[in-house]
């Protein structure tokens, strides 16, 4: 059996972040809590602790044992994180990188995602209006648009991604969450929606459960909901833990469940990968109750999926480098000597023999007195300053 040190370490500081930066959880950022599965599957498990250098602050990551949906029970509230989507979401530079997206949009060369592969496949009638849930820089929609679809609806919380998408495409786009008052006004307008489609944003949105629940209300028996998230048995585990902005990690069983809650069932599922879940979800007339059983020991065999994850199968000593791919892969640790000129070199050289492509890094340190216990908490992250996360 493990002893309880090894499940966790403390976070010394950020290296490499590669296009991320970090957020102090402090007093400026309002927390609220969110103990339940989103898939209506009860309570969540506390799978692990963040905790501050002073000991104040704790934020807890939790998983469903009935499931294993993971997600933040300690998260920044509704109203914070609306206004980061809203103004910070890929803000930087905006004006650059505005034009040069508007200038893709202009032809629809790169390839299209599945989840439009999808929409197009189905026998719907084409003047019917269809509805992207987080449409990014607009690509989907000028697929969409290309295939045939008449009326092409786009939401975006960034007002930056709005504003190109609109100017460039000509399509109305709702400057808000999907599932908001503001937004779901807006839609009703235009619907009944034969296809609602999203791609990639579930797993950013608080609630998805009202999500799910705002897009059955837009639709009629027989129409349909294309949703594509993450897969959590390789998503990439420091995105997992620390990457804020996904504050929610699927499951097949909670992403399914959570679905049929709101009277939607699974007509195809063939796209479903290592690295990603891809449902056709059809609204029913009346709930099917066509659920994934619950898996037991699910809670127990998470944590032992992130102990081999974030390499803590062996007792490690000494400031380390915990690195991962900026784009999926591996997560791995190596010892470092130092932290100057001369480690920087070595870790070069290291990255550069093994092919890394631009790893993202941090440097940890082991935990040697716990403030949880393991039946607790499994896992614990204590901070050498505040407890941060990862945004961009």
């Amino acid at each position: 059996m493990l002893s309880p040190r090894r499940l966790g370490f403390v976070f010394d500081r950020p290296l490499e972040l590669r296009g991320w930066t970090t957020l102090d959880i402090g007093p400026d950022v309002p927390l609220s809590a969110v103990p339940a599965c989103p898939a209506g599957d009860g309570p969540l498990r506390t799978l692990g602790t963040f905790i501050d250098a002073t000991g104040r602050t704790h934020l807890r990551l939790g998983c469903c044992p009935s499931c294993g949906h993971v997600t933040y029970i300690d998260r920044p509230t509704l109203e914070w994180m609306n206004a980061y989507y809203l103004e910070s979401w890929d803000g930087d530079d905006i004006e650059t990188r505005g034009s040069s997206r508007e200038r893709k949009l202009e032809t629809s060369k790169k390839r299209e995602k599945t989840v439009v592969t999808l929409a197009k496949a189905l026998d719907v009638d084409r003047a019917r209006p269809v509805c992207e849930i987080g449409s990014g820089w607009g690509l989907s929609l000028r697929h969409l648009l290309d295939g045939g679809f008449k009326q092409v609806i786009g939401t975006e919380t960034s007002k930056h991604r709005a504003g190109v998408v609109e100017r460039a495409l000509q399509v109305p786009m709702i400057t808000a969450p999907f599932e908001s008052q503001e937004c779901l006004r807006a839609l009703a307008g235009h619907g009944p929606y034969s296809i609602i489609l999203t791609n990639h944003v579930m797993e950013h949105t608080y609630d998805p459960e009202r999500v799910l629940g705002a897009a059955a209300g837009l639709q009629e028996a027989g129409d349909y909901l294309i949703v594509a998230v993450p897969n959590q048995k390789t998503e990439q585990p420091m995105s997992v833990f620390f990457f804020l902005p996904h504050l929610h990690s699927f499951t097949r069983a909670s992403l399914v469940r959570a679905a049929a809650r709101h009277g939607y069932a699974v007509i195809d599922d063939r796209h479903t990968g290592s690295k990603q879940l891809v449902y056709v979800f059809q609204k029913q007339r009346q709930p099917t109750g066509d659920n994934p059983a619950s898996e037991e020991g699910i809670f127990e065999r998470t944590v032992e999926h992130y102990v081999r994850a974030f390499s803590l199968d062996r007792w490690r000593v000494g400031l380390r480098r915990l690195w991962w791919f900026r784009r999926g892969g591996p997560t791995g640790q190596r010892w470092m000597l130092g932290t100057g000129s001369l480690e920087e070199r070595r870790w070069a050289r290291i990255a550069s023999r093994n092919h890394y492509d631009d790893p993202r890094s941090v440097a940890i340190r082991s935990l040697w007195r716990r403030q949880t216990s393991a039946q607790e908490s499994p896992f614990e992250i204590q901070f050498s300053g505040p407890v941060q996360l990862f945004v961009k």
